[in-house]
């Protein structure tokens, strides 16, 4: 079974949602190996990895349901996965990096992966802390500021994909209360009002 978090509608906090659903399936999953033992005489493990990253996938697809998405971090998260010792939960570094203000972890440690020519680091999430640290900074909120360079290049580029019919990836690395949110996530271009994702 796969799980995507920020398909299609992404959120700053999609690696910690990530995470804390994955120890919420670990946390119950005992029960449930315990009815498959009574009924079935059969027994199961979990094993769980997450990942971070960007992935290809279909807007479409994703309003009807039938989500497909594909890249390097859903195949560094089957790695993971496979890994894993049953009950345990591995996650990649941007994973643990974007999370660990919320979930406690061991690790690091090197893990050998299918396709990669060196070892993956991987961390073991152990438990949401009881006191998470801040996130951004409280009672801030401020317009966009200096980034007049940075909004051109972004615009160009949506006028670029509008005019050539062509995808094109943009990722905007930060921390929170960074300023990312602030960079709308579409724009409408042109006299026609097209609008850019």
């Amino acid at each position: 079974m796969m799980a995507v978090f920020g398909v299609p509608q992404a959120h700053e906090d999609d690696p910690e949602r990530a995470v804390r659903a994955a120890l919420a399936l670990r946390d119950a999953f005992p029960e449930f190996a315990g009815r498959v033992r009574s009924r079935h005489a059969h027994e199961v493990a979990l094993r769980i990895g997450v990942n971070t990253g960007e992935v290809v996938s279909s807007r479409e697809s994703a309003a009807r349901g039938e989500l497909v998405v594909s890249g390097d971090p859903v195949n560094v998260a089957a790695r993971l996965q496979q890994r894993a010792a049953p009950g345990e939960i591995l996650v990649g570094t941007r994973t643990r990096t974007a999370a660990q203000r919320a979930v406690a972890f061991a690790g690091p440690r090197a893990t050998e992966a299918k396709g990669k020519d060196d070892p993956v680091e991987a961390w073991v999430a152990l438990e949401v802390v009881s006191r998470p640290t801040r996130r951004g900074v409280e009672g801030l909120s401020a317009p966009l500021v200096g980034r007049d360079a940075e909004m051109g290049v972004l615009l160009a580029l949506a006028q670029r994909v509008s005019h050539e019919r062509a995808p094109q990836l943009v990722t905007l690395y930060g921390q929170a209360a960074w300023g990312r949110a602030a960079f709308s996530p579409s724009w409408s271009i042109g006299s026609d009002a097209t609008s850019v994702f």
